[in-house]
């Protein structure tokens, strides 16, 4: 075999290597982006969650008890999970859980005050598992970062890039449906 023939093997056994080494290297990243996307839409939940933004990593559940959607963003590194609804006047309703133990049923009074000198609460829920903050806005507007530190319990949403118009939605409908029944 002449050098020339010797050569162009080894450049093409390069190549080879270079594209599987390159296939493997993607498909382990796919690989491992999937499996943090499940991890997050197992985080804490009793419930089925489904993808609403996967590139925002919005995740969205129909809560049949309050016939309305509810979306949710989860940190997984902080342990938290930022939750989102709106009432029935578009305001929205915000709250954090952390994925904590903690006693069930029991308010933790944090040094942290609202606005009005009322103290910021944690609730543990009743399984033991989690800490969660509530909070309400009085207006409909949703282009801001909510975030706190309550006891070391630190959370940062902006919430800026969520889509609330399928909640927008939902409210305007359940009030036809209101309106309707009423007239009937």
């Amino acid at each position: 075999m002449s050098d020339k023939v010797v050569r162009n093997i080894f450049k093409n056994i390069r190549l080879l290597i270079l594209v599987v080494g390159f296939s493997a290297f993607f498909a382990f990243n796919q690989y491992e982006s999937s499996v943090l996307k499940a991890k997050e839409l197992e985080f804490a939940a009793n419930e089925e969650w489904q993808w609403f933004d996967e590139y925002e990593h919005l995740q969205i559940r129909y809560d049949s008890e309050f016939s309305k959607s509810i979306l949710r963003k989860v940190n997984l590194v902080k342990g938290y999970a930022i939750y989102a609804t709106k009432d029935n006047d578009y305001n929205l309703i915000t709250w954090v859980k952390f994925s904590v133990a903690c006693k069930p049923n029991t308010i933790l009074v944090t040094d942290e005050v609202f606005s009005n000198g009322m103290s910021k609460t944690l609730k543990c829920n009743s399984a033991g598992d989690a800490l969660t903050f509530v909070s309400k806005w009085s207006d409909s507007d949703t282009t801001f970062t909510w975030s706190d530190n309550l006891g070391g319990f630190e959370f940062s949403e902006n919430f800026t890039s969520w889509d609330f118009n399928k909640l927008n939605q939902e409210v305007t409908l359940l009030k036809l449906i209101k309106l309707h029944k009423e007239s009937s």
